[in-house]
């Protein structure tokens, strides 16, 4: 509710409308996961609920940092309206994201899950996604990337890791 700081009508509107849906919820009444309210959070919902998104078929191991991403997205910036989003939003969440450029991975990362997310609404047609998409690619190349891998793992480090993994009765990391 940050950006209704400065308009105090505006706020308490706001205010009734979450208390109302508190009280719809409370009767039990829960709304439509794929149902679009313009928020990051509820693009966030569609990508991951929406029978055709190319969330569900995502390999396992790539699950788990979006999930984690995804969730860490909705407690962020998930109230933020798809269409008040600027670049200068995503170089300040990059600082937050990146802990001031110390994890650009972490940052890089995240804005590539809001990307895959927005990439989906621009196939649902979802107003706000297209100039969300262009903001992304735009901002992601002034923003630091994080450095290429200058060393790989052997054939032999590999088999060795993946060993280890099914010994310590991990096999989904192997």
């Amino acid at each position: 509710l940050q950006h209704l700081t400065d308009q105090p009508e505006m706020l308490k509107a706001k205010c009734h409308s979450l208390q109302a849906d508190l009280v719809l919820w409370r009767t039990g009444y829960r709304a439509d996961p794929l149902k679009f309210d313009g928020t990051v959070k509820s693009l966030l919902s569609i990508y991951e609920t929406h029978p055709r998104s190319p969330y569900h078929k995502l390999k396992p191991g790539s699950l788990v940092p979006y999930n984690h991403y995804l969730k860490s997205l909705k407690g962020h910036i998930g109230s933020v309206r798809i269409d008040d989003i600027s670049g200068v939003d995503l170089m300040d969440w990059h600082d937050v994201w990146s802990e001031n450029g110390r994890y650009l991975a972490a940052s890089s990362t995240a804005r590539a899950v809001l990307f895959a997310a927005t990439s989906f609404g621009v196939m649902l047609r979802q107003p706000g996604c297209p100039e969300l998409q262009v903001v992304l690619l735009e901002t992601g190349k002034k923003l630091p990337q994080p450095k290429p891998r200058k060393q790989a793992a052997t054939a032999t480090q590999i088999t060795a890791a993946r060993a280890a993994a099914h010994a310590a009765g991990r096999p989904s990391s192997a």
